[in-house]
């Protein structure tokens, strides 16, 4: 999970790069994941007693991993468009919002198998 972390930082750095993004652009694009992770960790525990601590992880990270690699898809679709920040930003919030049930949902895991 890690590894994936930081190919999907490095590549939305480098894609921030490549288009000359502004720096007020690139501070919404990059702080948008914190809000997303921040807003869902105690909800990451609920549904974790709720449903399953295995089940949500396993759609957590579903949903990260789609979303992630979808980045740069989803930016050169709608690179013309005057929607882009809005719709890279929610993205950012959705990756950020399933990431951050990882460590309660992992806490839960371990303290029901050990």
């Amino acid at each position: 999970m890690c590894y994936t972390i930081k190919i999907d930082f490095t590549e939305l750095c480098m894609i921030i790069l490549y288009f000359g993004w502004l720096c007020c652009f690139q501070g919404s694009v990059l702080s948008a994941f914190f809000w997303g992770y921040t807003l869902t960790q105690v909800l990451g525990g609920y549904l974790s007693d709720r449903y399953g601590a295995q089940r949500v992880l396993l759609l957590a990270g579903i949903g990260w991993a789609l979303l992630t690699f979808s980045t740069p898809v989803i930016i050169y679709t709608f690179v013309d468009s005057s929607f882009l920040l809005y719709i890279v930003v929610f993205s950012r919030i959705l990756v950020g919002s399933f990431q951050g049930k990882d460590l309660l949902v992992l806490l839960l895991c371990l303290c029901k198998t050990v």
